[in-house]
């Protein structure tokens, strides 16, 4: 099974949205919030090398040259870049990225990322630890675990289920 780093994110929200985009069931589309982060993820560094494709990620920023305000990455080789429109899901977005950064490690690019957030000028390290690693393989098994369900599973009510383009597939009354 081939995993993406959105996979993964659904993995920390959301078990019955992971199973609908595992099966290619995509209410997303034309939903505002994807259609804003969108716009910002276009507008913002626009002198960065953009949206790199590697096997399953999508890597939307590669900084090859942290400015010298980047002192406490402490690092100098080229920084991974996720963009998001806001931290309401911080914790699935820095998933995302442990993902990312995982998977070139696999590969043997060891390196640093970085959450960006334009809209609220803030930012956020992210490195990869072994505790880490050991999570990210259980959401692997997780996933894949889903994915082989007949079903999705049951729909669980969360704070932020009413800015899900799949609130009225999954709470229709």
């Amino acid at each position: 099974m081939r995993i993406s780093g959105l996979a993964i994110q659904y993995a920390k929200t959301c078990p019955r949205e992971l199973w609908l985009y595992l099966h290619n069931i995509n209410l997303n589309f034309e939903d505002q919030n994807i259609l804003i982060g969108r716009k910002i993820h276009q507008d913002s560094f626009s002198r960065k090398k953009k949206e790199i494709l590697l096997d399953t990620i999508k890597i939307d920023v590669i900084d090859f040259t942290p400015s010298d305000s980047d002192d406490e990455l402490n690092f100098d080789g080229p920084i991974i870049l996720e963009i998001k429109k806001s931290r309401k899901l911080v914790e699935p977005a820095k998933y995302q990225l442990y993902f990312y950064l995982w998977q070139l490690e696999k590969i043997g690019i060891r390196t640093k990322g970085m959450l960006v957030y334009p809209s609220e000028k803030r930012r956020e390290i992210v490195e990869l630890t072994d505790q880490i690693r050991n999570e990210l393989t259980q959401l692997v098994q997780k996933i894949e675990h889903i994915s082989n369900l007949p079903t999705p599973p049951p729909a669980t009510k969360k704070p932020y289920c009413k800015g899900c383009s799949y609130f009225e597939f999954c709470f229709i009354e």
